[in-house]
């Protein structure tokens, strides 16, 4: 094999590994953000059903140590987060990494037709598991948040 024909095949082995390590770290975002939406939509729902313990089950320990009883919890979410607690829609926005704690965003309608951003943060508990750790609220004003 010539020299050039070995530089051609190293080139094109290097290649297709770079693009096969870039198609599975784009999978693995998505497979890591797919999670955190997957909690997000299981405490929505959970909020839907008036569900108050299964809706704390996704909060974080320390949340969980501040309110101590899920009806405390439900009742905090029902006058401080009324637009996650009862919406006309909601939809996924983007996942980040922020300062290696991650976070997804989403668009929310209010029943009255306001539009909002939530963003989740999230905590790893010391059973491996992801619970919501915080969310900050804001209300969308001439499509600005």
């Amino acid at each position: 094999m010539s020299a050039r024909l070995k530089f051609r095949f190293i080139f094109y082995l290097i290649f297709a590994s770079l693009i096969s390590w870039g198609a599975s770290v784009a999978t693995a975002k998505a497979q890591s953000s797919s999670i955190y939406e997957d909690i997000i939509a299981s405490q929505i729902k959970a909020f839907q059903d008036n569900d108050a313990s299964k809706a704390f089950s996704f909060a974080s320990k320390n949340i969980q140590l501040i309110f101590r009883e899920p009806e405390n919890f439900m009742l905090m979410v029902k006058h401080q987060y009324a637009p996650i607690y009862r919406q006309a829609w909601y939809k996924f926005d983007r996942f980040r990494m922020h300062n290696e704690v991650p976070t997804q965003s989403i668009l929310i309608q209010d029943e009255a037709g306001q539009i909002w951003v939530a963003l989740y943060q999230f905590e790893r508990q010391s059973s491996g598991d992801w619970k919501i750790s915080g969310v900050v609220l804001r209300q969308l004003i001439d499509g600005a948040a």
